[in-house]
């Protein structure tokens, strides 16, 4: 993704399409890092917890990909 934004016309659409990016990228790291907690989150509540992450993680592509689209790329570039 990061070499799609690169090649995207106009300083701004870059701009935007990295601002996307980076901020879909730190809210799964802070899911991450909620999950984990201090360290003392038991394996089986992380177990249980895992699929809402992945869900958001999920969530956090699509709002990513339709940015891509809105921004003029073709689903075979993103």
């Amino acid at each position: 993704m990061l070499e799609e934004i690169e090649g995207l016309q106009g300083k701004e659409n870059r701009e935007f399409a990295k601002s996307v990016l980076e901020a879909g990228l730190e809210a799964n790291k802070q899911i991450v890092k909620n999950l984990i907690g201090d360290g003392s989150m038991s394996g089986e509540l992380l177990e249980i917890l895992k699929p809402i992450a992945e869900s958001q993680i999920k969530k956090d592509i699509r709002i990513m990909i339709d940015t891509f689209r809105e921004l003029g790329h073709q689903d075979s570039k993103i």
